[in-house]
């Protein structure tokens, strides 16, 4: 096997593809791709450099999950069984889950972060700008060991227990990481330009004065050299005997692995900024014009070619699987390209770029004067005011759910908070469609498509409704018939809503541009340059527009003529809606705290610290301040003093901004339930929970509330309670208008909801028997009673016939194992490296045993002992009765797999690609087999006959005495992960 950044990110091997393929999917990424994409099953994991994560199925090309962490410039991913980890420039370090893209932890470290993170056995590794490695707990987080080393890497890689580090100085070490040390140092040639690709015995790399090396990887000599025409700066991609290397010019390389001789050359017409990639007999190359070329690895004669060039260029390797290859180019596309005729699409987030702004009016609507609900009859915006202060006023105070009026399912996730005027619902996904709906029935009125996704709420002043997109444009409808009025073109996305006064449109861009245009036609009327992008909506108080920056400012500008009156720098950027309240600015940081500041002068009055970001909008009473944050909790703090009156915890992350309505406050959340709460006390009046995480915020109405969802549905829920009075009307742009709908409530952005429900009561209940988190393990049931475990760390007992829940035991770290009944007895493994034994019929804890790794798979119980594979390479015989330990035997590896026993012998599978035999009463090891690749799944015995599948795609029968192989047969070109079931 080679090695090319991680044994991971290897093309898989399987048969070339002899004929000329078709794309068959296209997926956009937002923004250039941070290195090679992750194949793992059925999926891929795609990250940008700016942070955004994307699980992709391969089958279908659609996104499984998209995750965003916070901006900045990443590095590729690594992973394992359960995680991909991620690090970044500022030196952070996030662990995300395969399963759902959510955050299990971060680290941050001391220096910023120079490579893609490794993974090794139980442990993350990370290097950072001072020299220093790190081996992080992939589980929890936590530093395990540090040590210098005499290099900063550009790159790294992991074989075996080796870790081998390169610069661009062409540096180049070995570390072994059971042992500790440094076991060499070299400097083979000039300046490295990529990762060393790695087989049993040697590594290969190329440098920038055209040289190739064979390196002896466990003593860093050089084996031999050669040279080429030009610079090579892509790793080399291995055969059997053969090296394959592409330089700068373009020319493909032949290499004997043994002596270095040439075998062939074969000039592509174009550079190839991607690694070469072989599998069997073909060798693959994506050349800078957009061509993907195949051609015959013995030979060098080309097979065939196809033209990708309005992709663009490759920066990653192919990949091959299943006679499907998979590449990525410099315009954010993922391609998969096979011999079906099937073409499929996903458009994701595009990365922002640099543009002229223009303005073009597509058709013409006469507009003029004021646009308030006085004059125009109605008015709707993101966060329900101009204030954004998030309270809405001439609704139902939400008490009491009644069930669901209506669900309608649009073409994608929901972003962005609905609007609604006139009875009549707005919403926009990320797949570029607008949307109008009867509030009453559900029915569409009319829907605008474009390609570009939208993540703003838009706004509604009159008969028109702005929203910006990602298609870095502003556009006006005309809101009754969809109809575009104008669009105005800016330097990049428009990702925020829009704010209305007296005929401007304010709004900013990811061009680090803030506008005010012309209601009328478009036009410019003045803009501010910054040193970020503008994600946060802006608010209004008087003369004045305030708005916060990704660049840690919040500004605030004259309205009529963009003179800045004042400016307040934070620690981090201001990605949240600021708002207005009583002479006072409110903003959330992604530093954890609410600021408050003066409207006036800008200056600080008071800040509340969370300890965690905070991405979503405050909403503002006059009592209290209601924030939403990533740790999963909900805060109210007192408006004037900046303490804390209660918090309420959800599980999952807040970012959607909350609202209220009358004395009613709802938190939409990453747990996929939107909870309504008394806003004063903080008590739970109910909630709904939804097929996917929250991102918008959810609108109080009379007797409804409205929300979207990532499961692609809007919501309408009947709701009753008290009526909440309306507010007087007021001149639009100094208070809050009459029949508004805006994101946030208001321009304010505060969360407040009038004229709507107060949701105290809910009428009808309606539940799904759901746990807190995954569940990776199988259940268990005995005597009518269910027993399962999930992620989050939570055993629990449930009765089969009422669905009463009996018992349950919580810890902080996941359950990945199913475990093991045996009398009163419940033993199972937990990632926190302990083997519980519980009462079953009550839950209460009879023994726990600590082990030297975390225990992924399922105890067996059989005679009085308990076996059991842990991470640490070992694998144990417990006592059932106290937890001790019997014995223990050792692997080369973590133990995945889940044993079995048979007469005197229990059986074991093994990451180290063995299978093991001890017996069970002291031992003693009878065979160990040695198949392919690691083994995940359990072993099986049947009729003196031992089954098991690999990482391979094969599986084996071996005899269960002696270990020999009976026969093998490879079933799959993929891994096999699951256990066999056998007759």
């Amino acid at each position: 096997m080679s090695h090319r950044e991680s044994p991971s990110s290897r093309a898989y091997d399987v048969n070339g593809i002899q004929r000329k393929g078709k794309i068959r999917w296209r997926f956009q990424l937002p923004g250039e791709l941070a290195g090679q994409p992750l194949y793992t099953g059925q999926s891929v994991f795609a990250t940008t450099i700016d942070g955004a994560l994307h699980a992709i199925d391969l089958k279908k090309g659609k996104a499984n999950w998209s995750s965003t962490l916070p901006q900045g410039h990443y590095h590729p991913a690594t992973h394992d069984k359960n995680h991909l980890y991620l690090g970044n420039r500022d030196g952070v370090l996030y662990a995300i889950k395969q399963s759902d893209g959510k955050e299990s932890w971060q680290h941050t470290l001391s220096h910023f972060i120079t490579t893609a993170a490794q993974s090794y056995g139980e442990w993350t590794l990370v290097g950072d700008a001072s020299g220093q490695w790190h081996a992080l707990d992939s589980q929890k987080g936590d530093v395990e060991w540090s040590t210098s080393l005499r290099i900063v890497a550009d790159y790294a890689l992991v074989v075996g227990q080796q870790l081998y580090l390169a610069d661009r100085a062409g540096q180049l070490c070995a570390f072994d990481l059971e042992q500790m040390s440094l076991l060499w140092q070299t400097r083979p040639g000039s300046s490295l330009l990529d990762t060393p690709t790695a087989t049993q015995d040697h590594l290969y790399l190329g440098d920038v004065m055209g040289q190739l090396f064979c390196i002896d990887r466990h003593n860093g000599q050089i084996v031999w050299r050669t040279q080429g025409e030009q610079a090579f700066q892509t790793s080399p991609a291995v055969g059997q005997a053969t090296l394959y290397a592409c330089s700068l010019n373009g020319r493909i390389y032949a290499i004997d692995r043994a002596t270095g001789s040439h075998l062939w050359q074969y000039p592509l017409k174009q550079r190839t900024f991607s690694p070469l990639t072989l599998s069997k007999d073909v060798l693959y190359a994506h050349t800078q014009d957009g061509k993907l070329s195949a051609l015959d690895a013995q030979e060098g004669k080309k097979l065939w070619q196809l033209d990708t060039a309005k992709t663009g260029i490759s920066r990653s390797a192919p990949t091959l699987i299943d006679e499907e290859l998979f590449i990525s180019t410099s315009e954010h596309t993922l391609l998969s390209i096979a011999s079906k005729e099937k073409i499929s699409s996903y458009t994701a987030r595009p990365k922002p770029t640099q543009t002229t702004s223009t303005s073009t009016s597509h058709s013409y609507l006469p507009v003029s004067g004021q646009y308030n609900a006085e004059t125009t009859g109605g008015q709707a915006q993101f966060r329900g005011s101009n204030e954004r202060r998030g309270e809405y006023y001439g609704v139902t105070e939400p008490r009491k759910k009644l069930g669901v009026r209506w669900k309608v399912k649009t073409t994608d996730w929901i972003y962005s908070t609905p609007l609604i005027v006139d009875d009549v619902v707005y919403a926009a996904t990320t797949n570029g469609h607008l949307h109008a709906f009867n509030l009453e029935t559900g029915k569409e009125l009319w829907k605008y498509k474009t390609k570009e996704l939208f993540t703003s709420s838009g706004t509604v002043v009159g008969d028109v409704l702005c929203i910006g997109n990602y298609g870095k444009k502003m556009l006006a409808f005309d809101r009754h018939t969809g109809r575009v009025l104008w669009e105005k073109k800016v330097g990049s996305y428009v990702y925020a809503s829009p704010l209305i006064c007296d005929g401007v449109v304010y709004f900013g861009d990811y061009d680090n541009k803030f506008h005010a245009i012309s209601l009328k036609d478009g036009s410019d009327i003045w803009s501010f340059k910054s040193k970020g992008n503008f994600f946060s909506s802006p608010a209004l108080a008087g003369d004045t527009v305030y708005c916060g920056c990704d660049d840690n400012h919040i500004y605030a500008w004259d309205r009529k003529n963009g003179t800045l009156k004042w400016s307040f720098k934070a620690e981090k950027g201001f990605y949240a809606s600021v708002a207005h309240y009583q002479g006072v600015i409110y903003g959330n940081n992604r530093d954890g705290k609410l600021y408050a500041l003066n409207a006036e002068d800008g200056s600080k009055l008071w800040s509340f610290s969370t300890g965690n970001s905070i991405d979503s909008s405050p909403a503002v009473t006059d009592e209290h301040v209601y924030l939403g944050v990533l740790d999963n909790m909900c805060h109210a703090v007192d408006r004037k003093t900046g303490e804390k009156v209660w918090s309420y915890k959800t599980a999952g992350r807040i970012v959607a901004s909350p609202a209220v309505a009358g004395g009613v406050v709802m938190f939409a959340s990453e747990d996929n339930k939107l909870h309504v709460l008394d806003r004063m006390s903080g008590d739970k009046l109910w909630d709904h929970s939804c097929g996917a995480p929250f991102f918008a915020s959810p609108v109080p109405h009379k007797g409804a509330v409205l929300f979207g969802n990532r499961d692609n549905y809007i919501y309408v829920l009947n709701v009753e309670g008290p009526e909440v009075p309306a507010l007087k009307q007021k001149k639009a742009g100094t208070a809050t208008a009459i029949n508004q709908a805006i994101f946030r409530g208001g321009y304010e952005r505060r969360g407040v909801y009038v004229d709507v429900t107060e949701p105290r009561e809910k009428l009808d209940v309606r539940w799904k028997f759901k746990t807190d988190d995954t569940i990776y393990s199988t259940p268990i049931a005995l005597d009518d009673t269910l027993y399962f475990a999930s992620t989050n760390g939570e055993l629990q007992a449930y009765d089969l016939n009422t669905e009463k829940r009996l018992w349950h035991f919580k810890t902080n770290e996941l359950f990945t194992s199913s475990g093991a009944i045996e009398g009163d007895i419940l033993c199972i493994g937990n990632y926190n490296k302990k083997v519980y034994a519980f009462d079953r019929h009550t839950g209460k804890e009879v023994w726990t045993q600590s082990l030297g790794g975390h225990i992924y798979a399922s105890p067996m119980i059989y005679d009085g002992a308990v076996y059991v594979g842990c991470y640490d390479k070992k694998f144990y015989a417990l006592s059932l009765k106290d937890g001790s330990v019997l014995w223990s035997g050792k692997g080369s590896a973590s133990f995945f797999s889940s044993p079995a026993v048979a007469g005197d012998t229990v059986f074991s599978g093994c990451e180290d690609k063995h299978v093991y035999a001890w017996n069970r009463h002291d031992g003693t090891l009878q065979w160990s087999f040695k198949t392919g690749s690691g083994l995940y799944a359990s072993v099986a015995h049947y009729d003196g006959i031992i089954y098991c599948g690999d990482k391979g795609g094969y599986i084996y029968a071996l005899d269960a005495t002696t270990g020999q192989c009976l026969w093998k047969e490879q079933i799959s070109k993929s891994a096999i992960e699951s256990s066999p079931a056998i007759t």
